[in-house]
Parts: structure tokens; sequence; C-alpha cells
């Protein structure tokens, strides 16, 4: 069957809300046609049951809540996603690994972890129809994926925001110089350049240290934002897959232009060490300064450490 289908509304039966057509027309073309044609479908279904039931299967308010508060989030993470991969998303891609990503991206979503709970419950709601008709696994979810999402926790205490601004003036200061210049960054100008991306992201430092080249996308929803994901490193080397798979993926970030322009700097800077290092893949790459046979003039390319990063702080976030 050839995407976008003809009819892409849902028409709900009447019922006391005011969402009446389930339009899933905006999330065709963002490269998780196949998903999304599979979410409307199971939608279609549920909404048949209802109406032949008289509503005794499930409502019409509920199912609307299922678009609502579950769809409309999930369905363009999975085209961010489908975006890091780069690839379109098929529905082999929906595992256990997958809803670990979208749980993540609800708790980076800054909404209240109720609200997370309640946009993970509609999705799941939809994902399991769409389990029990075969289109997907069934067993993918955690177990308690929000556990005591209605207290308060005490997490690891930041710094202070004139602790914090401090930092972020240094930093600040280091790239302008690092600007200026115009020959490779050493490994301490890639410290400031990975710092700087950790600040404005919140991505951790040993993903970090382990982006691609190619880890920045366009984002597929907004136009000025990216998507920066990390990949899972494999052995004792980088292992690039010609078709990654959700369980490749460490992490993923919306990430601002100034974001992408340190990376740009960084790629187009240390090219020729990249080119000709064992880590031709790896972003942050440098040649080495260090001598290490006495009387020789040659140098040595190595990876940038994740142990320059120890005394990095997530209180910056």
């Amino acid at each position: 069957m050839s995407l976008p289908p003809t009819e892409m509304v849902v028409h709900l039966p009447r019922h006391a809300g005011s969402l009446r057509n389930l339009d899933f027309a905006k999330y065709y073309g963002k490269d998780c046609d196949v998903v999304t044609y599979a979410t409307q479908r199971a939608i279609d279904r549920i909404t048949r049951a209802s109406t032949e039931s008289g509503g005794k299967t499930l409502s019409a308010s509920t199912i609307s809540s299922y678009y609502k508060n579950g769809l409309r989030f999930f369905l363009p993470f999975c085209s961010t996603f489908a975006k890091a991969l780069q690839r379109d998303l098929c529905l082999d891609d929906i595992n256990r690994q997958f809803i670990d990503h979208f749980i993540a991206h609800l708790r980076q979503s800054g909404v209240r972890p109720a609200t997370q709970k309640a946009r993970y419950q509609s999705t799941k709601s939809v994902l399991v129809v769409m389990g029990q008709a075969g289109w997907i696994a069934k067993d993918i979810f955690p177990r308690n994926p929000f556990p005591n999402y209605n207290r308060s926790t005490n997490s690891q205490t930041a710094l202070s925001e004139p602790e914090r601004r401090s930092i972020m003036r240094a930093i600040k200061a280091d790239m302008q110089t690092i600007i200026a210049k115009s020959e490779p960054l050493t490994s301490d100008e890639l410290s400031v350049c990975l710092l700087a991306i950790a600040a404005r992201t919140g991505i951790n430092p040993i993903p970090a240290v382990e982006l691609l080249t190619d880890c920045l996308q366009p984002h597929p929803i907004k136009a000025d934002r990216y998507v920066l994901a990390s990949f899972k490193r494999r052995g004792n080397a980088t292992h690039i897959q010609s078709l990654r798979r959700a369980v490749d993926v460490e992490s993923m970030f919306s990430a601002l232009p100034d974001v992408a322009r340190i990376i740009d700097l960084v790629r187009e800077r240390n090219s020729i060490p990249r080119e000709a290092s064992n880590y031709p893949k790896l972003l942050f790459v440098y040649e080495s300064r260090s001598n290490a046979h006495p009387g020789k003039s040659a140098f040595y390319l190595k990876m940038f450490s994740p142990k320059a990063l120890r005394h990095f702080s997530i209180g910056i976030r």
C-alpha cells in the first residue's frame, strides 16, 4: 500500500468532548509514515469497536484522549527518532529500547511527572492495540516506568545561579578565543567545545565524547532546532552500521543553532587529524602534542579521553 493513505482522519462518534475528528495528515511525510499509519489504523479499529458496542468497549472521549494526550507527542518523537537514525522508521523499530528512549524524551520535556505519565499511558494504550494486532511486539513495556511520580524526590544538587553564570561566562570567553583561531583544535580546546555542547543540550559527558561527525540532523518539526544523537560504541572501536537501529542510540537531544556552529567548527578544524586517525567517524579527535619517542618528530593521533571531564558537574544544566 502506498502512503500516505487517501483517508487520514478518524471520525469519532458524538461525545461530550470537543475533539471529534482525529486528523493524522500532519504526521505523514515525516519519515515515519508506516508507524503513523499503524497508529491511525489502531485508533480506527478501537473507534469502530466503540461505535458497534455503543461505547461499552471504550468511550469516544477516551479514544480522543489517546490521540490528544498520547499520539500528539508520540508521533513527533517518532519523526525525530527517524531523523537521528537517518532513515525511515519502521514497525520493527518499536521495541523495548525505543520505548525507553520515548520515556527519556518525556522526562526531558519539562512537564510535571504526572503529565509525563499520562502521555505515556495514552500512547501505550494505542501501542498495546498494535501489539494485539501483531504489528509490533507485545513485551516492550517496562514495569512501572514512572515510580513515585506524584512525590517530590531529591535529585543531585545543581549549581547555584551565580555559579552557573560564572561557568557559562568562562566557557563563552574560551569559545571566543577558539573561534578567533584557524588551526586544528587541541585537546584542551576540544574540552571547552564539549563542555559548551553539554551545557547547552544536557547531554552527559561520555555520550558527548563519543559523538560522531554526523551526530547533528535538522529537526523534523522545529525549523530552528536540530536533533543531536549519540550512538553506543561496540567493543573497542566505534561500530558504524549502514542501517542504524533503535538499540544503537545512546541519547537524543534537541539542539539550537549555536550548538550546530560548535559542532561544525570541531568537524572542520580537525578534519585532517581525524581522517588520518583510526577514528575517522568520531567528532572529538585531535593530534597529540606530546612526543612519546624523544628524537622523533612524529605525532600520534588519539581519541579524546572521557577522563578529561571527571570534574564536570551536571549542575550546569
